[in-house]
């Protein structure tokens, strides 16, 4: 039985079934990769989840969004609600202490619907790319989903 052989559906190598984890719910009993791409796989997942690799991420996202830092970090002292987050409609310098306060759910729907801006640090409809210039038309944008 270990000399049938099998694609990798990842390297498309033609191996022997000995080459592939054993999986119950598959047909033949193996999975679709060979040992060593399954090591890859792990290896990649593994160093995703490691915290050197999150600090970098999180280094990353700071340096290239440093008015969204400086505009979180002046609210540090504000009370927040439990379940609520913040949510700033622009990052301007004069509107760092100006937020909308949001439930995290509708805070996660109503970002599926806006994109940031980095030059005008404000964002913009997803649907027309139009900038949303004021606190006012930037809440009456988001009633619409939330």
């Amino acid at each position: 039985m270990s000399n049938i052989s099998k694609n990798c559906k990842k390297c498309f190598k033609v191996l022997y079934l000995k080459d592939f984890p054993k999986c119950k719910t598959s047909k033949d009993g193996h999975r679709g990769n060979c040992y060593e791409c399954e090591r890859l796989r792990l290896g990649i997942r593994q160093k995703k989840r490691s915290k050197e690799y999150k600090r970098q991420v999180s280094r990353r996202y700071k340096n290239k969004y440093p008015e969204k830092r400086r505009a979180v970090s002046s609210l540090h002292k504000v009370q927040k609600k439990k379940g609520y987050h913040f949510h700033h409609w622009s990052y301007n310098d004069e509107h760092f202490r100006d937020f909308i306060e949001l439930t995290v759910s509708d805070h996660k729907i109503i970002h599926r619907h806006i994109i940031y801006d980095q030059p005008t640090k404000m964002y913009k409809r997803s649907d027309t790319m139009r900038i949303l210039c004021s606190k006012k038309e930037h809440f009456e944008y988001i009633q619409q989903f939330i």
